[in-house]
């Protein structure tokens, strides 16, 4: 029986070691824990097996939106987070359905200063992304927000930066996810609201 993403005890890729975390006996637990101990002549492997274990792992999730978020000018990284957590909430308060949850990564580009979001979103009532994008150019800069689709490669790009020998800096609220549903776009409404909007 395999325990998700919400119940590991924190969000650092380091803590996989931990002796707290549960790790199922699957392929995801075991490439997840397993790239955690590669030797450094086995990286290459160990990215591949680390990559694909969170692959597998963000595919078992039904997602409406794969999107960047970016920044004007520098903001420190505990202002970002404020500012993303002050979008989403209200993305869940006016849009979100009971199933309503999102996995976001941090990227910070070449020089460390360019932090960015690389998120997912799904669980929505309504599913329209152009509102989003003006709300987030109003509180903090420019969002690009595509509508998901299962073979578009959203979940490998967003995991682009996972390395074995450093943590991965990942937040998520997979906590009312239906991890039942195996296809990966949006609900009924929110899928026929997408091919309307495209």
């Amino acid at each position: 029986d395999h325990r998700d993403l919400h119940s590991f005890p924190t969000r650092r890729s380091s803590d996989l070691k931990s002796k707290k975390l549960y790790l199922p006996e699957s392929k995801i637990g075991n490439n997840l824990l397993a790239s955690c101990r590669t030797r450094p002549e086995e990286k290459q492997v160990g990215i591949s097996s680390l990559t694909d274990a969170w692959v597998e792992l963000l595919s078992r999730y039904r997602w409406c939106w794969f999107g960047t978020l970016t920044f004007r000018g520098y903001p420190p990284l505990r202002k970002a987070h404020r500012l993303f957590h002050a979008w989403i909430t209200e993305l869940r308060d006016e849009d979100g359905a009971k199933d309503f949850h999102w996995f976001r990564v941090t990227e910070r580009g070449a020089y460390g200063d360019n932090i960015h979001f690389h998120v997912l979103v799904g669980g929505l009532r309504n599913g329209s992304k152009y509102p989003w994008m003006v709300r987030w150019n109003e509180l903090a800069g420019d969002a690009l927000l595509t509508y998901h689709h299962r073979s578009g490669g959203a979940a490998k790009y967003i995991v682009k930066t996972v390395r074995p020998d450093r943590d991965f800096e990942c937040d998520f609220d997979l906590s009312r996810a239906d991890r039942k549903q195996k296809s990966s776009g949006p609900n009924k409404k929110a899928n026929r609201n997408a091919r309307e909007e495209t």
